[in-house]
This record gives C-alpha cells, sequence and structure tokens, in this order.
C-alpha cells in the first residue's frame, strides 16, 4: 500500500490556492449524440477521423492541465503522476499526427491512435486503470489529513476535482473510442440509436454472475422486468451503451454485495431490474432486498473515494475484479447517467433494501455535459 504522511494542515485560504474549478483553458466543443451518430455513416470517414485532429487535442490538454492543478498532495503519488505523464504525452503523440485528407488516410489515422494507447505502459482509458489511481491517491491524502478532511472543506474541494476529473476522461474516452470504431468493419462509432434497453440489462446480469461466481459466492437470481403496457415490443432508443451498462453492472454490483451480506436462511432474495420506456426517457430501477444504507453513509454515497467496506482501494488491486469496488463507484456512476443530460437517483432505502432510478432521455439532441468553463462552440 502506498504510504505518504504530512503535518501540514489544510486551511480555506490553502483550498482556494490549491484548486479552482474549471481552471484549465481549453475551451472544448460539445457534440450531440446526433452529431456522433451521422459521422457513423461510411461515407463520413474522413470527417469522423478529423476528430482526432481537431478535438481529441484539446480534450487530452485540458485534462492535463486539470491534473497539473490537482489539489493538496496528489501529485505525490506515483500513480497518479503516471497517469498526468501518459494524457500529456497522447496529447502531444496526437496533435503531431498528420490531418487524413482521404478514406486511406482516416484508415491509417485510426489505427495509430489505436497503436498509440496500446504502447503506453499503464492501461490507458481501459479497466479504469486512471479512476483507480485516483481512488487510491485520494485515499491515501484523507488518511494522512484526518484531523481536517471533513472540517475544512478537503472533501467538497476533492469531489469538485475528481467530477470535473472524471467528465474530462469520459469525454476523450469517448472520442477516442468513436475514432477509432473506424478499425472494425461492424462498428462505425459508439451511439447505438437502435439500441434494445433489455440487452444493456441482460449484458449487466451475464457480467454480474459471472463477477460473483468468480468470487466463490453464490449469486442470487437477478430478475428482468418489462412493463409491457408501457413498454413496446420492439421499442428502441438511443445511446452510448458502454456509458448505461457501466452504470447498471455498478447498481446491480452493488444490490448483489447488499443482498449477500444481509443475506438470511439458505435462499436468497432475487435483485429486480425494472425497465419502463416512456415517450422522452427509459427508467432502470434496480431493487435489493438488503439491509439498506446506513443513516451515517448516506451523506457519502455521491461523493468519490469512498467506501463502505472500509478496505483501502489499493488492497483491492489496480486489475483485480471484485463485487466490492474501490469507493467510486456511485459517485462515477452519476458522472456517467448525466453526461448525456439523464439522471441517476437513490430513490429510497429502507431496512427492506434500497432503490436506485436510473434515467436516460430518448432525445437525440442531447448534447455533452462538459465543464461549463471548458465549452466552446
Amino acid at each position: 500500500m502506498l504510504r505518504h504522511s504530512s503535518a501540514t494542515s489544510i486551511t480555506q485560504g490553502a483550498l482556494r490556492r490549491h484548486f479552482t474549478p474549471h481552471a484549465h483553458e481549453e475551451r472544448l466543443k460539445e457534440f450531440t449524440l446526433g452529431t456522433l451518430l451521422r459521422l457513423q455513416n461510411p461515407q463520413l470517414e474522413v470527417e469522423r477521423a478529423m476528430l482526432i485532429h481537431q478535438e481529441i487535442p484539446h480534450r487530452l490538454r485540458a485534462a492535463t492541465t486539470l491534473l497539473h492543478n490537482a489539489p493538496f498532495e496528489l501529485s505525490k503519488f506515483r500513480l497518479f503522476r503516471e497517469v498526468v505523464e501518459a494524457y500529456r504525452t497522447l496529447g502531444l503523440r496526437v496533435s503531431k499526427m498528420p490531418e487524413p485528407t482521404t478514406a486511406e488516410d482516416a484508415r491509417a489515422s485510426s489505427a495509430s491512435l489505436h497503436r498509440m494507447l496500446k504502447a503506453f505502459r499503464i492501461p490507458l482509458f481501459t479497466g479504469g486503470f486512471e479512476t483507480r489511481a485516483l481512488a487510491i491517491a485520494i485515499a491515501e491524502l484523507r488518511q494522512s489529513h484526518q484531523e481536517e478532511w471533513h472540517s475544512s472543506g478537503m472533501v467538497d474541494t476533492m469531489d469538485k476535482f475528481a467530477a470535473e476529473l472524471s467528465t474530462l476522461r469520459i469525454s476523450s474516452k469517448l472520442l477516442i473510442d468513436h475514432a477509432c470504431a473506424g478499425n472494425h468493419r461492424r462498428n462505425l462509432g459508439v451511439v447505438h440509436r437502435n439500441y434494445d434497453p433489455r440487452r444493456c440489462a441482460s449484458t449487466t446480469v451475464s457480467h454480474a454472475h459471472n463477477l460473483v461466481e468468480k468470487l466463490g459466492n453464490e449469486c442470487p437470481d437477478i430478475q428482468i422486468r418489462l412493463h409491457s403496457e408501457a413498454f413496446p415490443e420492439h421499442a428502441t432508443l438511443g445511446l452510448v451503451p458502454t456509458h448505461v451498462q457501466y452504470v447498471l453492472i455498478e447498481l446491480v454490483k452493488n444490490a448483489l454485495q447488499a443482498t449477500l451480506d444481509n443475506a438470511k436462511g439458505s435462499r436468497l432474495p432475487p435483485v429486480t431490474v425494472d425497465i419502463l420506456q416512456s415517450e422522452e426517457l427509459t427508467t432502470f430501477t434496480v431493487c435489493d432486498a438488503g439491509a439498506g444504507i446506513p443513516a451515517e453513509t448516506l451523506p457519502h454515497i455521491w461523493s468519490y473515494a469512498y467506501t463502505s467496506t472500509g478496505v483501502h482501494p489499493s488492497e483491492v488491486g489496480l486489475a483485480q475484479m471484485t463485487i466490492s469496488g474501490c469507493g467510486v463507484g456511485l459517485a462515477l456512476s452519476r458522472t456517467y447517467a448525466r453526461y448525456f443530460g439523464g439522471s441517476l437517483k437513490l430513490h429510497e432505502t429502507s431496512a427492506d433494501g434500497s432503490t436506485f432510478v436510473l434515467e436516460i432521455p430518448h432525445h437525440i439532441n442531447a448534447h455533452e455535459c462538459l465543464p461549463a468553463a471548458g465549452i466552446r462552440a
């Protein structure tokens, strides 16, 4: 486990000096789902490849600038510094790539970007490495500033920083994945206009079962329930499937953990995933029959680097798959949900269990929710 101790006291004045929200100077362009979908037209291959040259460097530089201005002592942690250097290096390399003018150039640019990502020692934009590295650094910082952690405003400052950094990471990964999709004949982008929400839920169930069984636990039944009176047989919606699946996997994983922790008798109660589609949005409701969220935990469930397991993020391991998490799951899930105008809320919690609600709007013109100071027309 990484260790760092410091006798430095963090004052309110130090908070302002350490971190000012939206400190980066990059002016980022927002995209709508519709724009990204349009660029998936095979005839617009060159235009899609221009994302690499026109927008990805901006987003990487914005993230790098924010990382360089990280609050408190985050830059003292090795994994955090590795992420900063990787973002800086990738941004420089992408900005030096030749501008594509033909379809062949576009495919070459996509392949080149893919190779760049594979060349890094750390799994950049893959498996949540950057998020876990941030969680470890925050946990270490919290440990070395226990006395003033909650009283000095450090938590609020750290959450603002982590939320903005996570949004910039999502925005960079979105365009990188969109650009690299040209390498796959059957997938020309990350947006699916006719994506069945039942498929999202089914993928979640499969992942959750594999996760629980890998850890040697009995897996509670996971029931996907469709509301036929409000859900047309062939209903579809436009979305980025990986965003929705991340949130659903986190919610179902937490529901399974709560169910296992509250197991009574030989038969485990099921976890339910209800899908309801209206004209404007699709709602996923995840319910468990656990013991509910303790009152002392409720104020922290949307905070980055908070975990109710008592396990330090570094003990989870950077590449280890676990059912418990490293403390960023719900906070990051809400960031994903909000990215294209959706929402994630705790509907209710009691001694009979908890219910979380994920809402995904259907509007193809929903735009990215980038940091306000980073948006450009």
